[in-house]
């Protein structure tokens, strides 16, 4: 059977189904010709090798009302009304059409008990309507029915991420499909200051998350009132920054009426590489950012434990701060890859770390390259060739010492299953160094697409999307945490 919108040539049949099969059928050949060629009707029909039935609704702005709907006799009961009111549904949802209206006679029960089957409730009694019967009037609230289905039918989450200098807002379906993933960066505001100044974090967060928001309002294929959940980063970060994606968040979830989650930031990093890949478990995670770096042990989906991380300053801070004294631009790290990546330049006889367990420190590194910088500036600028071999060395160091402890970690737990995350991760040497590293040893590795590894909010709701599996929901009233646990995250 196919449904099909009428043509001139139904009419005929129309009017023959119509009028055997309804008691107030009053259509005319005119009145067809223009339903037909009119955009404010919908005629369908159903056919097989011959008409079967047809109905017809008449649109105004944003309500329809059912003039018919009439299946030949020979062909009722076999769900053929039913396909062409859902079909005709699915073109009155396209057109946005809140309402879908209509009068049944009080005598035609089974007709009344047709609509209600198919989520149409009783708004009226019209007394005498038909003149010798009274008339029920209908309503299906299509658009709201519709969208629950789709809601059923999928997880779709709006995510928001603010954390430190990104404002980000993304949309995530079923924790797998990125819809939209919008960041609007801050490294042109913050590079005259060398790194990010928090104050002004927090107000270009205010300027800019209106016109993320507006964004992913324009999208044309997407229904915004089709998200299911809301989710934002409610730490670690820049108290000012996360109170902004906090209130957003929670504005978006209240207007839309849908439960809210709060994610870790850090979980955030270690799960990104999962767009690519399913994780294994156990694993190690390495999280290797501007504000943090941490070996993290994973025995199962959301299971957090820290078991080595740095004494001091995180990676991406300690190349930050090299970079300045090297006079390269903020972001430090990534001016350092950019100007060795690829490249090999004479070593520096840095000091090697000692440092207990697996955890690791750049402050005693960092501090002997500023005395290095110190003494070559007394001698005049500093030299490009001196800037290559310090960039180079402190880049290999720095990554090599967080890699011994990983490495040393995933032999002694007799684990191989590694993650990457972080914004540090984009660092090329990095992960040409971890490939190497886990190939050599016959590791799986999981390391996030380049576009995921800075902060961003897709890697916020897949890891809402596990809390939601987790019914790990929290109330509106959550406050969020400069100094957040990842440890709590999963419990």
């Amino acid at each position: 059977m196919k449904i099909r919108s009428a043509e001139k040539k139904d009419i005929k049949n129309i009017l023959s189904i119509g009028k055997k099969e309804m008691q107030d059928f009053s259509f005319k050949e005119e009145d067809l010709v223009s339903y037909i060629s009119d955009d404010s009707h919908i005629v369908l029909v159903a056919e097989e090798s011959s008409t079967l039935g047809f109905i017809s609704i008449r649109v105004s702005v944003d309500e329809a009302e059912i003039d018919a709907i009439a299946i030949n006799a020979s062909n009722q009961h076999k769900g053929i009304g039913s396909q062409l009111l859902t079909t005709a549904i699915d073109n009155l949802v396209s057109r946005n059409i809140v309402n879908l209206l209509l009068e049944v006679r009080r005598k035609n029960m089974s007709a009344f008990r047709f609509y209600k089957k198919h989520g149409f409730t009783t708004t009226n009694i019209r007394q005498n309507y038909y003149g010798d019967d009274d008339a029920f009037c209908m309503k299906k609230e299509i658009i709201k029915q519709e969208r629950e289905k789709i809601r059923r039918k999928n997880e779709i989450i709006l995510a928001v991420e603010s954390s430190c200098d990104e404002s980000a807002l993304a949309i995530v379906k079923n924790g797998k499909e990125i819809i939209a993933n919008t960041v609007n960066t801050q490294i042109a505001e913050h590079q005259k200051y060398g790194g990010v100044y928090p104050e002004l974090a927090s107000r270009l967060h205010l300027q800019n998350m209106p016109k993320l928001v507006k964004y992913l309002l324009s999208l044309k294929d997407f229904d915004f009132s089709t998200i299911t959940h809301v989710a934002f980063t409610q730490g670690p970060g820049l108290p000012g920054a996360l109170q902004i994606g906090s209130v957003v968040a929670k504005t978006i979830a209240s207007y839309l009426d849908v439960p809210l989650i709060g994610v870790n930031h850090l979980a955030g990093h270690i799960y990104a590489g999962e767009f690519d890949k399913p994780y294994s478990y156990p694993a190690l995670a390495l999280v290797a950012s501007g504000g943090n770096s941490e070996i993290v042990e994973l025995k199962e989906s959301m299971s957090f434990k820290i078991i080595g991380q740095t004494l001091d300053d995180a990676i991406g801070e300690a190349l930050d701060k090299v970079a300045r004294l090297l006079d390269l631009p903020y972001p430090g790290g990534k001016s350092i890859d950019d100007l060795v990546s690829g490249k090999e330049y004479p070593l520096l006889n840095l000091p090697k770390v000692n440092v207990d367990g697996y955890n690791f420190s750049y402050s005693g590194i960092k501090s002997h390259v500023a005395r290095l910088v110190e003494k070559e500036k007394e001698k005049g600028s500093l030299s490009e060739k001196f800037k290559l071999s310090v960039a180079y060395s402190v880049q290999k160091v720095f990554v090599d010492q967080m890699l011994d402890k990983l490495f040393l970690a995933a032999k002694e737990l007799k684990i191989k299953n590694i993650i990457l995350g972080g914004g540090v991760s984009a660092n090329s040497y990095l992960r040409k160094e971890i490939t190497a590293r886990c190939k050599a040893s016959r590791y799986s590795l999981s390391v996030p697409p380049l576009e995921l590894t800075t902060d961003n909010a897709a890697m916020i709701a897949l890891v809402a999307s596990k809390k939601i599996a987790i019914n790990r929901m929290c109330k509106f009233d959550a406050p969020t945490s400069a100094n957040l646990d990842l440890e709590i995250e999963g419990e």
